[in-house]
């Protein structure tokens, strides 16, 4: 991936420390602001956006743009929280997803995927799928497990007693998410 990437990373997982969160916070919020329509979102509205994401079942999606620095610091910050990402990049100025990387915490690093096209369709390369079938079907078939596995995006859980340990971390008060 260039430096000049365009990004969809999906933030989600068990959301259980308030201080390593916070940290994920201040990375998204400057993440937000590389978006070039925007002005990007206030690190004390990450609380916020936790509890919209609990309750509707869903993730956390941030998008970067040109800012390589500000990516790395936000997947360095959900690896600290414990938290899992699915990232989408495209190279800037081309067309739809080019590859991505994923991460959850039971992972030793990150797994680095191909992409194509504007909706997000995971590509394995022939080499991976050759270098698999000489090992025996077995191979190929855990080769298609941990694509499919690793790259499919989870909701935000938060842990009973976070949301009191974040307010008091943080100063800032997370409003229960509209009904």
């Amino acid at each position: 991936m260039a430096n000049d990437s365009v990004v969809e990373m999906n933030i989600f997982g068990r959301v259980s420390d308030p201080e390593a969160t916070w940290n994920v916070a201040l990375s998204a919020s400057a993440a937000s602001a590389s978006a070039p329509w925007s002005n990007g979102f206030d690190s004390a509205a990450f609380g916020d956006m936790l509890a919209e994401a609990e309750k509707e079942g869903r993730a956390i999606t941030i998008e970067i743009h040109d800012d390589w620095d500000v990516f790395e610091e936000l997947r360095n910050g959900c690896q600290a929280a414990g938290l899992s990402y699915v990232a989408y990049t495209a190279e800037g100025g081309e067309p739809g997803w080019s590859g991505g990387i994923a991460w959850r915490p039971e992972m030793a690093d990150e797994f680095e995927f191909q992409m194509n096209g504007d909706q997000p369709k995971l590509m394995l390369s022939v080499d991976d799928v050759q270098q698999a079938e000489l090992k025996g079907l077995w191979a190929v078939r855990d080769l298609v497990t941990a694509a499919v596995s690793n790259t499919r995006i989870g909701s935000i859980e938060i842990a009973p007693g976070f949301t009191e340990a974040y307010v008091e971390h943080t100063g800032y008060a997370i409003a229960a998410p509209a009904p």
